[in-house]
């Protein structure tokens, strides 16, 4: 409820994994670019290691919503690998449970079909 409007773009990643950690900084940019617009951006780890993944968003100073999936709610999304990345429009509903990564440029395309509003210059 407390995205209702918004829309919702999630990752699942784990500390460990190196694809994941591939998208770190195009998360940053995304972030960034879109911090005031009607896009939240959220990070879920499914790290079993709590204290690896403290570490990691301490250090690295993600901005954007970070939780730790100690009781693997990424099985709702049939998260099969990571990183993966949902996303999820203002009504609610999963528009792509494989939607492109935050380095790949047809997440731009996506997002401008969405309206969301925000700097799309980059």
């Amino acid at each position: 409820s407390d995205f209702k409007g918004k829309v919702v773009y999630i990752d699942f990643w784990a500390t460990w994994c190196g694809p994941c950690k591939i998208e770190i900084p195009h998360l940053k940019d995304l972030y960034e670019e879109y911090k005031d617009s009607n896009l939240a951006i959220m990070s879920i780890s499914v790290d079993r290691d709590k204290s690896a993944w403290e570490k990691m968003v301490t250090e690295e100073g993600f901005s954007w919503l970070q939780f730790h999936d100690a009781t693997m709610e990424n099985d709702k999304y049939i998260v099969k690998y990571i990183p993966t990345f949902v996303l999820i429009g203002p009504d609610g509903n999963i528009i792509n449970c494989r939607a492109p990564r935050p380095s790949e440029p047809e997440l731009k395309i996506v997002l401008e079909g969405l309206n969301i509003s925000g700097s799309l210059d980059q």
